[in-house]
């Protein structure tokens, strides 16, 4: 277990006995995966980045249904530092900017966050399914409110992401 709801996937395997479901997330094992880049911003909202413009951009890979939102994210191109893997909601500031995981980048500038899940207890639409990489010192952890708000230094969504939460009514 790694604060905040997030679960480790191997810590479970490893307390199961090595049990696993053979779910291997990887954007090209047939699970939904989108990408995330900058973006100009208000009102247009334009994509600036990704495999077809150049760095920086990232991917998400998630299984679209169970009990618990099950992802992974590799991205590419990212100034070093301290980052949050965030389900946003809008409007702005974000209530919530559910903080989902998190990773620290080196010189490399890759972040890679594993096979991870959360327990969202919500399911995710074309209305409020949105995953972010933001800077940590961006957002409140404890609140899951935004901060501060720097739009080049933020990948946002490319297109929703749609997940059946199965546990939730």
């Amino acid at each position: 277990m790694s604060g905040c709801g997030r679960f480790d996937f191997e810590l479970q395997r490893d307390l199961d006995g090595g049990a696993s479901d053979g779910v291997v997330l990887q954007p090209d094992a047939g699970y939904p995966t989108m990408l995330l880049c900058k973006k100009t911003g208000a009102p247009d909202w334009i994509p600036l980045t990704g495999p077809a413009l150049g760095y920086p951009y990232g991917t998400l890979t998630w299984v679209p249904s169970g009990p618990t939102f099950r992802f992974r994210v590799d991205a590419w191109g990212l100034a070093p530092g301290d980052y949050t893997i965030v389900q946003y909601i809008d409007p702005y500031p974000g209530m919530p900017a559910t903080d989902i995981a998190s990773a620290t980048v080196g010189a490399d500038g890759v972040l890679t966050v594993p096979e991870t899940s959360y327990e969202l207890d919500r399911d995710l639409t074309t209305t409020n399914g949105k995953v972010w990489i933001v800077p940590s010192a961006l957002v409140d952890t404890a609140t899951d409110m935004f901060v501060a708000w720097d739009v080049t230094a933020i990948f946002f969504e490319l297109d929703f992401v749609v997940y059946d939460d199965t546990d939730v009514p």
